[in-house]
């Protein structure tokens, strides 16, 4: 073979792997709104801190529907800029299945009682200059 010959079928090479790579794309970018997976998300609670100045949140989500269970966390934030929040606890299931609630305790302590502790997933002690405690209730 000559240099001229392995040239061309070099090129031609390349315009397949353009062509496919194109229409790849192309067909990815056109199915992708269809099979994004939506999520459940709620707040369940939300509290003000005393001073109105933080809130804290219990939200649970839930995504693909049957095949997993719910999850949830409790987050903290600053009241102007609830977008940024700190995720202080984890939990699996809804904050029902563990008697889960949350309350100030005074203007920098916030207190997350629960009924067990099965589900938690992680603790966190401090978040936005906020100190959590954690209580087991009966």
């Amino acid at each position: 073979m000559n240099k001229k010959a392995i040239i061309n079928k070099l090129l031609l090479l390349g315009g397949w792997v353009f062509w496919i790579y194109l229409i790849t794309t192309a067909f990815v970018y056109v199915l992708k709104p269809y099979t994004q997976i939506e999520c459940y998300n709620e707040v369940t609670q939300r509290s003000e801190s005393p001073e109105k100045n933080k809130i804290a949140e219990v939200r649970i989500r839930d995504c693909v529907g049957g095949t997993s269970d719910y999850f949830g966390t409790v987050s903290l934030s600053d009241k102007n800029s609830p977008e940024e929040s700190t995720v202080v606890f984890e939990f699996n299931g809804t904050p029902d299945e563990s008697g889960l609630s949350i309350e100030w305790e005074s203007k920098d302590t916030l207190l997350v009682k629960m009924k067990t502790i099965k589900k938690a997933n992680r603790l966190v002690r401090y978040g936005n200059d906020v100190k959590v405690k954690f209580e087991i209730t009966k």
